[in-house]
């Protein structure tokens, strides 16, 4: 039978793997990350599907930085709709404060043939001021233009320390190892505490 000194240190162990599995929800959930208004990808002679499918990429993109995430897409488009703003950077920014988002995305696709230009332009809400402005040919469309959505986020919100702690595999590789072998050792020990003693031998007391 497993006394309560023996459990222990799997309890230890599960504490910590449920505090490291706790910070790093936390993390993930948005401390710390920049808030940005996705606009709706405009399109310029290609079909209106693949700028949404652009615009759905970026979302998912952003949602996954470690710097950035998206703003709500529902408030976003009502916003949206309520004021137009085509291409005034002024307008892009009260609704970017409108929807209280630190930076506006604003995107374009044109397209040529099998190419396909992607513009995209990043604004601060409190002034309009266009802090980056991307450009970036691209061969085909479809997946080709999902791949390169990482591409832009990636350049445009970088990570500074690189990924986020809680996505390295090597952090829950430890986390598991520690939890195994604790539990190994746990159990090791319940055993052989449960083994027949020498009737030879007497206990005479602790020291």
């Amino acid at each position: 039978m497993t006394t309560l000194s023996q459990a222990r240190p799997l309890f230890g162990a599960l504490l910590l793997a449920s505090g490291l599995l706790a910070g790093g929800c936390a993390h993930r959930g948005g401390g710390g990350r920049v808030v940005v208004a996705v606009m709706p990808v405009e399109t310029m002679g290609v079909p209106a599907a693949e700028g949404a499918s652009l615009h759905r990429a970026l979302l998912r993109e952003l949602a996954l930085s470690a710097s950035a995430r998206p703003t709500g897409a529902a408030e976003l488009q009502q916003a949206a709709a309520r004021e137009p703003c085509r291409d005034s950077d002024e307008c892009l920014a009260r609704l970017g404060r409108r929807v209280a988002a630190s930076l506006v995305l604003a995107s374009t696709l044109a397209g040529l043939g099998d190419m396909r230009l992607v513009r995209a332009r990043l604004l601060r809400s409190s002034d309009a001021l266009v802090v980056q402005d991307l450009q970036e040919t691209i061969p085909g469309a479809g997946g080709a233009l999902d791949q390169r959505a990482g591409d832009l986020v990636k350049r445009m919100f970088p990570e500074s320390g690189g990924r986020a702690w809680y996505r390295r595999w090597y952090v829950w590789a430890v986390v598991a190892g520690v939890v195994g072998a604790t539990v190994g050792v746990t159990v090791w020990a319940a055993t052989r505490g449960g083994e027949p003693r020498d009737p030879n031998l007497h206990h005479l007391g602790d020291l």
